[in-house]
C-alpha cells in the first residue's frame, strides 16, 4: 500500500511537469509571432525627371536679381550664362543642381490652400528649369512657415508643399554669391629700361 505522503509527492511532480510543458508551449508560440514592422514615411522628392537631365536653370528674386546657368548636355560643364568655362564655377553649379533634384517635401497640402495666404501669389523667389527633353519646370517660393523652419513652395501649379529652409537657403545663395571663379591677377613683368648714353662735355 502506497503511503499518503508518496501520493502527495507524486501529485506535486505531475503538476510541475504539466506547468513546464505549458510554459514551453507558450514560449514557442511567442517566438512564432513576428513583430510588426515600423512603417517610416518617406518624404517625396519634388522633381521626377526620369531619364532627362537639367540643361538650364534660372534663379530670380522679388528684387529683380537674376542668375542663369546652362550646359550643352548632361556630361558637359555648367556655365554661368554670359561667362566662360574659365570664369564659371562648374563644380558649385553642379552641386546646387544636385541639391535641387534631391530636395524633399516636408509637408504636402493635398487640399486647396490659398496661394495668397502663403505668399505664392507674389513669390519671393522663382526657380525655372529646362530639361534635356524640353520640359520646363517652374518652382515658386513663398513665405516662411509660422515656426520659420520651411518655405511654402509650388511646382508647376501643383499642390502647395513645404521644404526645409536650410536646404533651400543654400540653393538660393547663388543669387547673392554667383558661382564665378576668381580671375587670376596677371603677373607684372619688369621691362628693362635702356641706359641713356651721355656725351662727355668738352
Amino acid at each position: 500500500m502506497i503511503k499518503r505522503s508518496t501520493w502527495i509527492v507524486l501529485a506535486i511532480f505531475v503538476i510541475l511537469v504539466a506547468a513546464a510543458i505549458l510554459i514551453q508551449r507558450t514560449t514557442n508560440e511567442t517566438e512564432l509571432v513576428e513583430p510588426t514592422p515600423t512603417i517610416q514615411l518617406v518624404q517625396p522628392l519634388l522633381y521626377d525627371l526620369g531619364s532627362s537631365a537639367l540643361t538650364w536653370i534660372q534663379f530670380t528674386d522679388a528684387e529683380g536679381n537674376l542668375v542663369e546657368v546652362e550646359r550643352e548636355s548632361a556630361s558637359a560643364a555648367w556655365l554661368v550664362v554670359g561667362e566662360s568655362e574659365e570664369t564659371s564655377d562648374s563644380f558649385r553649379i553642379g552641386s546646387i543642381a544636385g541639391q535641387l533634384l534631391t530636395m524633399q517635401a516636408m509637408t504636402t497640402f493635398e487640399t486647396a490652400l490659398g496661394i495668397e495666404v502663403v505668399g505664392l501669389d507674389a513669390p519671393a523667389y522663382t526657380i525655372t528649369m529646362m530639361t534635356s527633353a524640353g520640359e520646363e519646370i517652374v518652382t515658386t517660393v513663398g513665405n516662411l512657415t509660422a515656426i520659420g523652419s520651411g518655405y511654402y513652395i509650388q511646382v508647376n501649379d501643383g499642390d502647395v508643399m513645404v521644404v526645409a529652409k536650410l536646404v533651400l537657403d543654400e540653393i538660393l545663395g547663388i543669387l547673392t554669391e554667383p558661382p564665378l571663379l576668381a580671375t587670376p591677377t596677371p603677373e607684372v613683368t619688369e621691362t628693362a629700361v635702356p641706359e641713356l648714353e651721355t656725351t662727355p662735355t668738352p
